[in-house]
């Protein structure tokens, strides 16, 4: 079965579940807000299974270990799998902008944990699970209600540390008293690509592809995703998942985009500086918090190199966070350092 495809005699595996939920105050600045609990088992569905023996000798070619990335193009989609030791097993986290419709359009960032998902033939996977929750009551204005889903998607892993699937989330918001759906939400088809990033990435001669997408991790073992533009000159789109560590703060992670962002062609007949770039900006997010929701200033300078294979570079992050009701400032945190690697 290619990524993309379902049928109704397909032999799902059973993956374990943890289901969060997000929602953003402003429409280009997403926020993490808050966790809900695991959602309920999956039915059981029968499996069928290769041999030990084949599985075995398929998967011995795949490259153990975490895999980053996610879907190029617009609205912000980051995903990270990871495959077991054994190579028989993997899980999947995604970070998903769904589309809301009806009498409230919430903007929203989910995180969504599989684990134990099955690999059949090949460095393939298939996984359907439905799911039913209570969204936590400090969320705003989707606070309390009732979240009712599927979430399905396949993948194959393939040779040198790549893989590449689908997936789709759905769900209905509903009043848990009376039962009226308040909005249904949909990411549509999700294709998303991620790689293990090499060491050597962005070292040597600078060579961007033009139109190329690179797909990487962070030293926060997060996705990262770039995209340059068909001219070569510059980025059209540089994104990454950020894991916050503030005393007080719930230390969800949080996605930074940057658009734009030129890359130098260099100075001299030896290109001084060619394949580099750099950009910074500012951001505001509502987090969770042991005191309730809390205002996230976030301050961010991104910088980068491409090499003859890949690239490579740092976001800084400073992050100040305020009480929503009356502005005062809760806490100053230390301006973290994060390095990040992506290959195309």
């Amino acid at each position: 079965m290619e990524p993309g495809s379902w049928g109704p005699a397909d032999p799902y595996s059973e993956p374990q579940m943890v289901h969060r939920t997000t929602r953003s105050l402003a429409i280009a600045a997403l926020a993490l807000l808050a966790g809900a609990g695991p959602a309920h088992a999956a039915p059981r569905i029968s499996t069928t299974l290769t041999t030990a023996d084949a599985l075995t000798a398929q998967a011995s070619r795949l490259t153990v270990g975490r895999y980053g990335g996610g879907a190029a193009g617009r609205p912000i989609h980051l995903v990270t799998m990871r495959l077991a030791g054994g190579r028989r097993s993997a899980s999947q986290t995604a970070m998903l902008t769904p589309r809301c419709r009806g009498a409230i359009r919430p903007k929203l960032l989910d995180t969504i944990r599989l684990s134990q998902i099955t690999l059949r033939q090949r460095g393939r996977y298939v996984y359907q699970s439905p799911y039913e929750e209570t969204v936590p009551a400090d969320v705003p204005e989707i606070g309390g209600l009732k979240r009712i889903g599927t979430i399905r998607g396949s993948a194959r892993i393939g040779s040198g540390g790549q893989a590449a699937g689908v997936l789709r989330n759905t769900f209905t918001l509903r009043d848990p008293g009376t039962g009226e759906v308040r909005a249904r939400c949909d990411t549509l088809t999700v294709r998303w690509s991620a790689r293990v990033p090499p060491r050597r990435a962005g070292g040597g001669r600078p060579a961007p592809q033009r139109g190329a997408a690179y797909f990487g991790l962070t030293g926060q073992r997060l996705p990262s995703v770039l995209e340059v533009g068909g001219g070569g000159r510059a980025l059209t789109r540089a994104r990454v998942a950020f894991q916050i560590r503030c005393p007080g703060a719930l230390g969800r992670p949080v996605a930074l985009e940057s658009i734009g962002a030129r890359i130098a062609r260099g100075r001299g007949k030896r290109r001084v500086g060619a394949g580099r770039f750099r950009d910074s900006g500012r951001e505001t997010r509502t987090l969770s918090s042991s005191q309730g929701p809390l205002s996230a200033s976030l301050r961010w300078r991104l910088n980068g190199r491409f090499g003859a294979e890949g690239v490579a570079g740092t976001w800084r992050v400073a992050v100040v966070l305020s009480r929503l009701d009356t502005g005062a400032q809760v806490a100053e945190c230390k301006p973290a350092r994060v390095a990040w690697r992506a290959v195309g």
